[in-house]
C-alpha cells in the first residue's frame, strides 16, 4: 500500500503569490496587523494572545467612541479568521489584516513549519518571519527506509512531500537486488533515475533510517555513482512509524535552522569586531540593501516589534516617542512611525536577499538590524573596541 502523505499546506510557490498580494496591503492611514500564531498552544490560547496584544498596542478609548467600535470589530474579525482557518495539520497560522475604507483586506497562511507568536501593527506587513523560512532543508532530498518501504521526499516549507516510493526487501549484506520481481525492479529503477536527476540539480540527499548498520546496505541498493555523493544521514530513534518519521524530520531541520541562524549572528558580530564585511544599524543596512551589496540580512527577533519614528520631510530618525507633533530638526509636522526591520525585510524580498531572524541580545543592543556584505574587506589583526552604543547607532565595518 502506498504510504500516507502529509496533508497539503501552503508551499513555496503559493508563498510567492501570497507575498505578492501582501505587498499591496496597508498604507499611511490603513495599518496592517501582522499576526503569527503558534498553533501548538491551541485555538483559544491563540485567540487570547491576539486579543491581549491588540489591547496593549492600542490605547483604551471611551466605550462609545468610533475607535473603540473599530477595535471591537477588528478583534471579532480576527477571532473569526482564526476559527475558520484552523488546520489540523498546520503548526503555524499567519494572518495579515488591514481595515481599509472599502472593507477588510485579509491574507491567511497555514504552515507546517513552527513559528513563534508575534503581533505587529505597522503601515506595512511584517513578512520577516516568512522570509526567514528559507532554511537548510529547502535544498534537501530525503530517502528513508522504514518498515520495508523506500520513500523519496522533498522538503518544502516544513512539509515532506512524497516524490516516489517502492516496496523493498529486508536489507542485508547478502540481499540479491538483481533477482527482485520485474514490477518491483521497474519501480526501483524509476526511483533511482529521479534521485540521480535531483542530485544533478544541486540537491543534497539525506538517508534516514532507524538502524545505522543499514546505511551501507542502502547505499549498495543505489547505483555506485549516486552512492558516492551520499555524505549525510539521519538516524531515527528506534521503531518510528510513519507519523513519527515526519515529526522527527521536522524537529531535526528546525534545530538545523536555529544553528544556521546563530552562526549568521556570530559571523555578523565577529565581522563588526574585526572590521570585516558587515553593517549594523538601520541607515547603514538600508543603504547596503539598496546598493545590492548584501549577502544576508540579519534581524534580532525582538526588534520587529520596535516602532521608532521618522520625519518624511528631512529624513531624520527619532528613536523614542516624539515629544511634539513637529520635527525637532526641520519643524515640519511630518513625523510618522518607522520600523527599520520591516522596511529592510521588504527591500530584501524585492532584491531576493536571504533573511535570518536571530535570538541575540548583542545584536538587539547595537540596533537590532544588520547585514553581511557580499564582498570581503581586509580583516584587521586585532579587535576594534566599540564606543558605548546607543539604540539605533549605525556601525560601518
Amino acid at each position: 500500500m502506498k504510504p500516507a502523505e502529509t496533508a497539503l499546506l501552503i508551499d513555496s510557490h503559493q508563498l510567492k503569490q501570497k507575498l505578492h498580494n501582501i505587498q499591496n496591503l496597508g498604507g499611511a492611514h490603513t495599518p496592517v496587523i501582522s499576526c503569527y500564531l503558534d498553533m501548538h498552544q491551541g485555538q483559544q490560547s491563540c485567540i487570547h494572545y491576539m486579543t491581549r496584544q491588540l489591547q496593549q498596542i492600542f490605547p483604551q478609548s471611551s466605550p462609545n467612541s468610533d475607535h473603540a467600535e473599530r477595535m471591537q470589530l477588528t478583534q471579532q474579525a480576527l477571532k473569526r479568521i482564526i476559527i475558520d482557518n484552523w488546520h489540523a495539520q498546520a503548526n503555524a497560522l499567519v494572518i495579515f489584516f488591514s481595515l481599509a475604507e472599502t472593507g477588510p483586506e485579509v491574507e491567511v497562511l497555514a504552515l507546517a513549519t513552527t513559528l513563534q507568536n508575534q503581533l505587529t501593527v505597522y503601515t506595512r506587513a511584517n513578512i520577516a518571519p516568512l522570509l526567514a523560512l528559507r532554511d537548510v532543508s529547502q535544498n534537501a532530498i530525503l530517502l528513508s527506509y522504514i518498515n520495508g518501504i523506500i520513500q523519496l521526499f522533498r522538503r518544502d516549507l516544513g512539509v515532506n512531500r512524497l516524490i516516489a516510493w517502492a516496496v523493498a526487501p529486508e536489507l542485508s549484506a547478502d540481499t540479491d537486488f538483481q533477482n527482485a520481481s520485474v514490477k518491483s525492479e521497474k519501480r526501483h529503477n524509476r526511483l533511482r533515475k529521479i534521485l540521480r536527476s535531483l542530485l544533478k540539480s544541486g540537491k543534497t540527499l539525506f538517508i534516514i533510517n532507524d538502524d545505522p548498520a543499514d546505511i551501507d546496505n542502502i547505499k549498495a541498493w543505489l547505483l555506485q555513482k549516486t552512492a558516492n555523493e551520499l555524505n549525510h544521514h539521519i538516524v531515527l530513534p528506534y521503531n518510528q512509524d510513519q507519523s513519527g518519521l515526519l515529526t522527527f524530520i521536522q524537529h531535526h531541520f528546525k534545530v538545523q535552522q536555529n544553528i544556521q541562524s546563530d552562526n549568521l549572528a556570530n559571523r555578523l558580530l565577529s565581522s563588526l569586531r574585526f572590521k570585516g564585511p558587515a553593517r549594523v544599524g538601520s541607515v547603514a543596512t538600508l543603504e547596503a540593501l539598496k546598493n545590492r551589496d548584501v549577502d544576508h540580512l540579519v534581524l534580532a527577533r525582538d526588534h520587529l516589534a520596535l516602532i521608532n519614528y521618522r520625519c518624511e520631510h528631512c529624513d531624520t530618525f527619532i528613536n523614542d516617542q516624539p515629544s511634539a507633533e513637529n520635527c525637532s530638526h526641520c519643524g515640519t509636522p511630518h513625523i510618522t512611525p518607522w520600523n527599520a526591520a520591516i522596511e529592510a525585510s521588504w527591500i530584501a524580498y524585492n532584491k531576493n536577499v536571504p533573511v535570518a531572524l536571530v535570538e541575540s541580545n548583542d545584536l538587539q543592543y547595537i540596533g537590532g538590524v544588520g547585514c553581511l556584505l557580499r564582498h570581503e574587506h581586509k580583516v584587521m589583526p586585532y579587535p576594534v573596541q566599540h564606543p558605548t552604543l546607543n539604540k539605533g547607532l549605525d556601525l560601518v565595518a
